[in-house]
């Protein structure tokens, strides 16, 4: 089988095509898919499988085949790319995009895998074994900014002290507030993936009534590489020789650099095993139960595939000195040549700002889940049937963000404002702190040379270091779940599930593998919480019944063109009703450096009631949370509150209720015509819970309401809300 999507370009612009600062892209995908089964005997059959998608995304700026219009900007990296040029206040738009033009900047991810397996029935065991290659690749292409990007500001051309000038008027004297160029020699990444597994499995019927089903699966999951072995990453081990030798440097990858291709150790005890029980008690109830361990791929969460270039490309800027007074260059002149150009690969190309990549050592261990489950099934009639389970899940490994390796105990939060004196250059002592290494104080270009900074573990640099595939989450899932199913028949299917659960995790998804870390890595601990995304209560109802009109139906079953217009059609939907999800609280107010990688977080004082109304009847001109049911938002001044992550009180519940109708009309033996038409929340209810639910706005930490305390709007609806009313009508051709 094999077809091919095409994505139309998008465009759309205020400004003329030369300047516009509006973006395009367009996509192209092919795919292509072959199996083949041969059966060697009546008990042995094998399936070869073999899959490839040639996935294509172009992304660029509406201007950017337009630099030949415009005038060519002196010391820029290329002159093949329209510059950006922005005006910093008073509402001017900026003109350009610097994105460069789409056409040429391709970003490929292809992907294929081959899979084998073999079906053995001997006896009472069906026995399935093989493997399966997965190969990925995920190479961008990046030409931004190459032009350069030039920002115009208005004190330039004003008065020392007094609100004057104007950014257009400096831009018209060229007078350049501050400026950023990209010098490339690696303008694409390509990041590689593969994986590779083996498996076995049984199925066996040792009695009539006990089936067994063990099995087995290992996989390997290298780490991510660049096939060209331009990656540069940050290894917490390598002396850094501009810091005094200080651990802490960039590797390079490629034997040539003596660097690794990636720095994680291949995992290759990823054995999982799986084994499921099915116990029939009675011809009508059936006992079923089983265990299994499922790993995650080794998951490199972001665009770049996990690779870093710094060293092979050099960002420049300039600004202006004498409070803007004093332009950082005229435009005319271009850019003051006074900087390297790459590739400058050293080991401490980063020092006094920020690392490349950290991907740990123990990275590729791989993420797992293992799930249990006991099930109780009892058929009632033929056509009516109940399920009661438990079900269980324990994630180990996952993707987070909650420890960072250059961060400073929260023991030092007692030297207060001492956190923030800074080194002078050749000051070797400041408040009891030695100086780290010898040129602290003029190193620390991206950050402050202070106290704070001296005492992290890595001085030389201004990031906290997370590792992109940390993989040190975990969490615990227990639920209850109840299904109770109406099979088809006399025209009518229904369903309904009701689930009771809990969730704790330390690594909520949005939060942690993206996000910030909530508490300091030295209290780990404190990230164990109620999940953002929990849900304790959920009920769905789900129902599909064929309408009473038409042949072999109740009403106008004569036939012909009533049977034609009336009969066939099919009423569906689906009511869903669920509890809400937690708060979550944080003070914005925070005094505490960053360098202690920590969130501040205020707990409900004891007794406190943290609602001003009730939330079964909102006014939403009022607030719902009570500012004074939590500590203090002044007493967060070198200390980050002693509230838990996740709190354990919940917004608004949610329900939505979608139907659709539908009709198969069957032009001939092989073509059928289906007519449908869907209205999503077809009462049109309004919901302020956000977790997985379409907003108009957005909420704030999960919320439509603002949960931060320091925040004057603390407790007020942001106007987020759910979806409204959404009919939709369509048709489709089946042949």
């Amino acid at each position: 089988m094999f077809y091919y999507k095409y994505l139309p370009e998008t465009s759309f612009s205020t400004l003329p095509v030369t300047i516009s600062n509006s973006g395009t892209s367009f996509k192209r995908t092919s795919v292509l898919r072959l199996n083949w089964d041969h059966a060697f005997n009546s008990t042995l059959l094998n399936h070869l499988a073999f899959g490839y998608q040639n996935d294509i995304f172009y992304g660029g700026g509406i201007d950017g085949d337009s630099a030949d219009k415009l005038p060519q900007i002196p010391g820029v990296a290329s002159h093949q790319y329209p510059p950006q040029i922005i005006f910093a206040d008073q509402g001017f738009a900026t003109f350009g995009t610097g994105a460069g033009d789409p056409k040429i900047q391709p970003w490929l991810a292809p992907a294929c895998i081959i899979n084998d397996t073999v079906s053995l029935t001997r006896g009472k065991h069906t026995i399935t074994f093989g493997g399966d290659m997965r190969f990925a690749q995920n190479s961008p292409t990046f030409l931004t900014n190459q032009s350069g990007q030039f920002t115009f500001a208005s004190t330039e051309t004003g008065l020392e002290g007094l609100d004057s000038g104007s950014p257009i008027a400096s831009f018209l004297l060229e007078q350049v507030d501050s400026s950023a160029t990209t010098f490339y020699t690696s303008t694409k990444i390509d990041a590689r993936t593969k994986s590779y597994s083996l498996f076995v499995g049984d199925t066996w019927r040792i009695t009539p009534k006990l089936t067994i089903t063990p099995g087995l699966r290992w996989e390997v999951d290298p780490p991510t590489l660049d096939a060209r072995d331009r990656f540069s990453y940050f290894d917490p081990t390598l002396p850094n020789p501009g810091a005094d030798g200080l651990p802490g440097a960039i590797a390079f990858a490629g034997v040539q650099r003596s660097g690794k291709r990636f720095p994680e150790d291949i995992w290759y005890g990823g054995l999982a095993p799986r084994f499921g029980l099915a116990y029939a008690l009675s011809p009508t109830t059936v006992i079923r139960s089983g265990y299994g361990l499922f790993y995650d791929n080794a998951s490199m969460p972001g665009y770049d595939g996990g690779i870093s270039q710094d060293g092979y490309n050099s960002y420049a800027q300039f600004s202006s000195t004498q409070a803007g007074m004093q332009p950082a260059f005229i435009l005319a002149d271009g850019l003051p040549q006074n900087f390297p150009l790459p590739p400058n690969l050293v080991s401490t190309f980063d020092n006094g700002t920020s690392t490349p990549i950290y991907r740990p050592r123990n990275a590729n261990r791989l993420p797992y889940a293992q799930q249990w489950n006991l099930t109780v099934e009892h058929e009632f009639t033929p056509n009516n049937y109940v399920a009661a389970s438990y079900v269980g899940t324990k994630g180990t490994r996952l993707l987070s963000q909650i420890d960072p390796i250059n961060a400073i105990s929260p023991s030092y939060l007692s030297l207060r404002d001492h956190l923030l004196d800074t080194f002078a250059p050749g000051q070797t002592e400041l408040d009891g702190v030695p100086v780290p290494f010898a040129d602290f104080a003029t190193v620390m270009t991206g950050c402050g040379a202070t106290v704070a900074q001296a005492l992290l573990p890595f001085p030389q640099y201004c990031n906290s270091i997370r590792g992109r595939n940390e993989n040190e989450g975990s969490s615990t899932y227990h639920s209850f779940q109840l299904k109770a199913e109406h099979r088809f028949s006399k025209g009518l299917w229904a369903l309904l599930s009701y689930t009771n659960s809990k969730l704790i995790t330390n690594s909520d998804a949005a939060e942690n593998i993206y996000g910030s870390t909530v508490y300091s890595p030295f209290e780990r601990s404190r990230n164990r919480s109620l999940a953002i995304e929990d849900v304790p209560q959920a009920l769905n109802i789900a129902f599909n019944t064929e309408l009473p009109f038409g042949t072999g139906k109740r009403w106008l079953n004569g036939g012909g063109p009533v049977n034609a217009v009336f009969g066939g059609w099919t009423f569906n939907g689906v009511y869903r009703v669920q509890s809400g999800i937690p708060f979550q609280i944080t003070n914005s107010n925070c005094n505490v450096p960053a360098q202690f990688s920590t969130t501040c977080v205020p707990a409900l004082l004891p007794g406190a009631n943290p609602f001003l109304q009730s939330l079964d009847n909102i006014d939403v001109n009022q607030k719902l949370l009570d500012p004074h049911s939590f500590e203090d938002v002044a007493s967060f001044n070198y200390y980050a509150g002693s509230g838990p992550r996740v709190q354990g009180f919940r917004q608004p519940g949610y329900s939505d209720f979608d139907i659709g109708l539908q009709k198969l009309i069957h032009i001939t033996e092989r073509v059928t015509f289906q007519l449908r038409g869907d209205a999503f929340n077809v009462l049109n209810a309004h919901h302020f819970n956000t977790v997985g639910i379409n907003l108009q706005g957005g909420g704030v930490g999960g919320s439509a309401f603002n949960t931060d305390i320091a925040s004057g709007g603390f407790g007020d609806w942001n106007r987020a809300v759910t979806s409204p009313r959404n009919i939709q009508v369509s048709g489709r051709i089946s042949f």
